[in-house]
This record gives structure tokens, sequence and C-alpha cells, in this order.
């Protein structure tokens, strides 16, 4: 949460929580602004998954990203393995563009990294 607040300085660093009544659920937050797209991340307490509250979530944030604030390319990234935050990431919108195969290390253990794009996304910025 302070890495939230603290982030607020940042004119291109936008930080959500998710709740019900009152009770912290979840975060959302977009950072890593390059001029023409965002990356978008999402966590959600073990005990209210699998309740539709980081679809809801992820699609009023990537309207709000690119309707509000103009942005038009907001990305994504999971785990191969994370069918729940592959389920919201489609179910929001996003679409699969790349997968890169041991592209992510958590601990010790090495993962295929899916990588989701929303709104117009130039071929040229796909490099990330």
């Amino acid at each position: 949460m302070r890495g939230f607040i603290q982030s607020y300085d940042d004119d291109h660093s936008y930080s959500w929580v998710m709740d019900v009544e009152d009770i912290v659920v979840g975060t959302i937050g977009a950072y890593d602004y390059t001029g023409s797209r965002i990356e978008v991340g999402f966590s959600v307490d073990r005990n209210w998954q699998g309740r539709g509250f980081a679809t809801e979530a992820v699609k009023k944030v990537l309207e709000y990203l690119t309707e509000n604030e103009g942005i038009p390319c907001v990305t994504a990234w999971c785990a191969e393995e994370n069918t729940g935050s592959r389920r919201v990431l489609e179910k929001s919108g996003m679409r699969l563009v790349r997968t890169e195969k041991d592209g992510l290390t958590v601990g010790d253990r090495v993962y295929t990294k899916r990588i989701y794009e929303y709104a117009r996304c130039k071929p040229s910025d796909d490099t990330r």
C-alpha cells in the first residue's frame, strides 16, 4: 500500500484498491508508461479469488486508461500456468500477442510468459 501511495506523485502511474464493504480484497495498477503504452497488473487476496473482482477491475482500468487518459496501448503478462490470471486478461478483452518460453523466473521456477495487449498497439512497440 505504501508503494501505491508513493506512486501518486508520478503522473503516469496509477493505483487502485479493490474493496468490498471497506475490506481490501485486491490491488490493481498501471505503470511503466513509455509514451504509447502502459502495463497493467493486479493481485487479489486468495480468499476472494474466483468472484469476478479482478475481471471487473481490469475492464474498468482498461477503459479508463484508453478513453480518459488517451493511452493507446495497454499490456499485461502472466505465467502460462496461471489459469486464473489468463482468464481475467482474456475476459477483460485483452488478446494474447505472444509467448516467451522460459520468459519468467519466480524464485527457482521458470515459466512460459504470456503477453497480452489491449487497444491499438503499434507493431514497433511489440518489443517490450
